[in-house]
Parts: C-alpha cells; structure tokens; sequence
C-alpha cells in the first residue's frame, strides 16, 4: 500500500521488484491489454510502465484521524480494486 511495504518486501526478496504494484499505481499504468487472458494480463499490468514515484502514491494510514481521513482511504482503495477487477474481468 505504501512504498514502505514496498521497501520491506524487497529487503525479504529483492527479486519481488516486478511483482510490486501499489494500490495508487494502478489508475495510472496502461498495460497493453489485447484479447489476453487473466494470467496474461497480470503479465501485462506488471510489464506496464510506471508511474514516477511520489509520495502521493502512498496510501496514508488514517488510524486515530477524523472520519474524513478514513473516507478518503476507502476512496482510494475502491478505486486501485476496480481498475484490478477491471483488468481481470475484461
């Protein structure tokens, strides 16, 4: 969710850098989609360019803030699980 799961992942497995996406990522990559499977999409989400990395694609913890905060992290959350759905469903 947050590039310091990333980071933490990696120092586990540094050959888990391809197979990383964060939540946020996913409304902005384009992955070339034509008339593959699931399995191929996958492939072709985790072959997709990236977006530059900004702190804006972290997803902020809202624990202890106002409900505002939670609601935004719901927001963002719904919207990187529909463009996942969205990519295996097609």
């Amino acid at each position: 969710m947050t590039s310091v799961h990333e980071r933490e992942v990696l120092e586990v497995d540094p050959s888990a850098r391809r197979k990383i996406v964060l939540m946020k990522e996913l409304a902005e990559m384009r992955p070339h989609l034509d008339g593959t499977d699931p399995p191929g999409r996958i492939q072709a989400l985790l072959a997709a360019e990236r977006p530059e990395r900004r702190r804006s694609l972290d997803l902020d913890d809202p624990m202890g803030l106002p409900a505002s905060s939670y609601e935004r992290c719901l927001a963002e959350i719904e919207a990187g699980t529909a463009v996942l759905a969205e990519l295996l469903s097609r």
